[in-house]
């Protein structure tokens, strides 16, 4: 049996689908005479949007690792993920949103991975001289890279920093589904119910706000959302879906403006927002 993973979402989860017996098999057999494309789950940069397709085996694996990567150097390109995600969402007893590992019994909700708060310190300007105070933490991506959080935590646990391991949803913990189109007003105010704020809200120093960015695919075909968390260096840093968290856009370049920065098919930018201690995400 393979369970193949459509990997390209970042907000979302990604679609997820089984396949058994000779079909398996025959799949598998294509892979094997297309060995360029197979690479480690965490190889490659795996930018915004779509990053190839990764394969869990169960049984024989024709001299395959139990999990890897199948990327767009093999003849599995960017327009074949989009014919096989259309087919998807045609039908859905051949594809599903999956369902998501229980999180951890220990890890609770407003878990916060990086720095302790005694190091996280202002870097805007007093609330007096006309702009919302808020705080940052260092860049530091190596509590979200471990291999039990990386493919449970996504770019809306990165940007409110809290480690859920339940592949975080704007609006879950509220009661609130997002819907479908994903569209930038039905994000925000599934982020609001969760307890952001808009950046013009200004809070109490005692809140210690977080800065997060929203950005959407608005593509009918690609349709999704991404966050961004803003940093003492003055970079931004995030994690796309079930990959590594990074500062650098899909350009390689370090992301000093989410506005600007190359974010692939995340083509509307929707906005910033303050991410106070007391919000909740699941």
């Amino acid at each position: 049996m393979l369970k193949i993973t459509l990997d390209i979402f970042s907000g979302l989860p990604n679609p997820t689908w089984t396949l058994k017996g000779e079909e398996a098999q025959t799949v598998l057999r294509e892979i094997q005479n297309t060995r360029g494309g197979v690479s480690e789950l965490d190889s490659g940069t795996q930018p915004l949007g779509y990053r190839g397709f990764i394969i869990e085996t169960e049984g024989t694996t024709r001299g395959l690792p139990s999990i890897f990567r199948v990327t767009s150097s093999s003849s599995l390109n960017e327009t074949k993920a989009r014919e096989i995600l259309r087919k998807l969402r045609n039908n859905r007893s051949r594809g599903e949103i999956p369902t998501l590992p229980p999180p951890d019994a220990n890890q609770p909700d407003n878990t916060i991975p990086e720095s302790d708060p005694e190091t996280v310190n202002p870097v805007s300007r007093s609330q007096s001289e006309g702009q919302c105070p808020f705080v940052a933490t260092k860049y530091d991506p190596r509590p979200w890279n471990q291999l039990q959080v990386i493919r449970r935590n996504n770019c809306y646990n990165y940007a409110t920093r809290r480690q859920t391991n339940t592949f975080a949803q704007p609006g879950r913990i509220s009661g609130i589904d997002i819907g479908k189109p994903i569209t930038a007003r039905r994000v925000i105010r599934a982020a609001l119910a969760d307890g952001a704020r808009s950046v013009q809200q200004c809070l109490s120093r005692s809140d210690a706000p977080l800065v997060m960015a929203l950005v959407i695919a608005p593509d009918p075909e690609f349709n999704d959302f991404h966050w961004y968390r803003y940093h003492q260096e003055g970079v931004w840093g995030h994690k796309p879906g079930q990959t590594r968290a990074r500062n650098v856009d899909n350009s390689g370049e370090v992301i000093k403006n989410p506005e600007t920065c190359d974010r692939g098919s995340y083509t509307q930018f929707a906005g910033y927002f303050f991410v106070p201690r007391s919000m909740k995400v699941q």
